[in-house]
């Protein structure tokens, strides 16, 4: 008997993907959800906001809120393992420009020793901005005077590295899970 299984991955649609609840995608055997909303939807969001007493969730927030959002989810704020599901989480932020997004990473138990903040594993694949004519040099620089302790991709070189900033920052984020 043959089986056909059709898998449908289309981003910011609500379909969801085989082993992922509606909003989250699939790739290899995680899942993945980006809060981040095309800027055309933004102004209806803003309104359903207003409207609802806050009850739809910001889309920019400081680290740790957005780690504790990911995990009412059921996630965690990603943790990019391989180059493969750095490539994924990178087309998965371009999907919405203009927007940095936090990554599970930080530094802030001991600096320059980046583990992921849920599991606490230490980074076995890295990505870091390499300077060229960057003013800061290579990330992660820790730079100013209240130090860079989580990890972020920015839109400014368009998803393409990571770095180190003040966890205090509002961002989008994208969470990851396991697929069931």
């Amino acid at each position: 008997m043959l089986t056909f299984v059709a898998l449908f991955v289309v981003f910011g649609s609500g379909v969801s993907a085989l082993g992922c609840e509606k909003l989250w995608v699939q790739f290899e055997n995680h899942c993945y959800y980006s809060n981040q909303m095309p800027f055309s939807q933004r102004k209806r969001f803003e309104k359903n906001r207003t409207n609802s007493a806050g009850m739809v969730e910001e889309i920019q927030l400081q680290w740790a809120p957005a780690q504790a959002s990911c995990k009412r989810r059921g996630g965690y704020l990603v943790e990019i393992e391989t180059k493969a599901e750095n490539d994924f989480i990178k087309k998965l932020a371009q999907k919405v420009k203009k927007a940095p997004v936090w990554l599970g990473g930080t530094d802030a138990a001991k600096e320059g020793y980046w583990v992921w903040g849920s599991s606490g594993k230490p980074l076995t694949f890295v990505d870091w901005k390499k300077s060229e004519n960057y003013r800061y040099g290579d990330e992660p620089n820790n730079y100013g005077e209240y130090g860079e302790n989580c990890m972020q991709l920015s839109e400014y070189d368009d998803y393409n590295a990571w770095y180190d900033v003040r966890c205090q920052r509002f961002r989008g984020f994208i969470c990851e899970k396991p697929a069931t």
